[in-house]
């Protein structure tokens, strides 16, 4: 089942994100290569950009395969998307619909080459808290999409970065430099921390912890008589998105995937109450010998320059489901 993590207010509005940036730079959707480093983006495109995501939206409202989904909706956000849509699909419901997204602050890298992104923070209708949206462009001829959407832990805070006209500086994955761990580390990290339970050094506990622990511990003890259950989180191929902030640290945001495995014991039959992973596994509501789920997780975390990384926000969806 999906679930949505949220937190406090977002800092700072974002004022007049149709008009042009300070420094009155404004480029193309398609901007050609460049050598010299700018704000990937001028507020006015940010704009466009944002209005053309959510058409694409609601163009993907209902779409099922990746053949068909919109160029607007990429990466693990498409994932989630498609298997929602299956799912209401399979159980007669109508497909989720993605709400209406108002930007309030941007985090905008420094760049002069592709791949592309920035990051929008803003209010989702329907939400009481802020979401982050992650916005990816992998060439010139291809437009920004939508990577990502995550929602603020309850309690959390994004840090500060340079203001969009300035433009941020961007962090290759191995950038140790001034950090407690590279982004790479931290991303890869945290999947440890999950798969030990919390008992890996360098993170903080959180809510998004809590709830992915806690859930495979209760679902383990609770059919330990009729299965055994197993959990592994891993880091996916693909440099993960970080951003310098003003106090020196880091925001780092990557993938994950999560795979859950039931294996029964005797191989007894063991019933599927959740009709939404019911209808993820084709309609199966048992599984005889083994149970296989895949969530995909975006995880976005705070790298201090020392001290513990902190999980900002978080988005995670289930996108297949395999009973045999």
């Amino acid at each position: 089942m999906r679930r949505r993590f949220v937190a406090v207010a977002a800092a700072a509005a974002l004022v007049a994100l149709a008009g042009c940036s300070a420094d009155g730079h404004v480029v193309d959707d398609e901007t050609p290569l460049e050598t010299a480093a700018h704000p990937v983006v001028g507020l006015s495109q940010a704009a466009t950009v944002l209005s053309a995501v959510d058409a694409g939206l609601v163009r993907n409202r209902g779409v099922t395969t990746v053949k068909k989904a919109d160029d607007r909706v990429i990466g693990p956000y498409r994932d989630i998307a498609l298997a929602d849509n299956r799912v209401a699909a399979k159980l007669k419901r109508k497909a989720p619909s993605a709400g209406t997204f108002t930007p309030v602050r941007l985090l905008v890298p420094l760049g002069a080459g592709w791949p592309r992104y920035f990051v929008a923070v803003g209010e989702v209708s329907g939400e009481s808290t802020p979401s982050l949206r992650v916005l990816r462009s992998t060439s010139a001829r291809d437009p920004y999409g939508l990577w990502a959407q995550a929602s603020m832990l309850p309690g959390a805070t994004l840090p500060q970065v340079a203001s969009p006209s300035t433009g941020a500086t961007a962090l290759p994955a191995d950038a140790t430099s001034g950090l407690a761990m590279s982004p790479a580390k931290a991303l890869s990290g945290y999947a440890a921390y999950l798969n030990s339970r919390g008992g890996t050094a360098g993170f903080k506990r959180s809510s998004y912890s809590d709830q992915v622990i806690g859930g495979y511990v209760s679902t383990r003890k609770r059919l330990s008589k009729v299965a055994t259950v197993t959990s592994r989180h891993r880091a996916m191929s693909g440099a993960p998105v970080a951003i310098r902030t003003t106090d020196g640290g880091a925001v780092v945001i990557g993938e994950l995937e999560q795979t859950y495995t039931l294996k029964t014991k005797n191989n007894r039959a063991v019933q599927l109450t959740d009709k939404q992973l019911q209808a993820l596994a084709g309609g199966k509501k048992a599984f005889g010998k083994t149970f296989t789920r895949t969530s995909v997780e975006v995880i976005v975390l705070y790298v201090p320059r020392s001290g513990d990384v902190t999980v900002v926000a978080a988005q995670k969806g289930d996108v297949k489901a395999v009973a045999k």
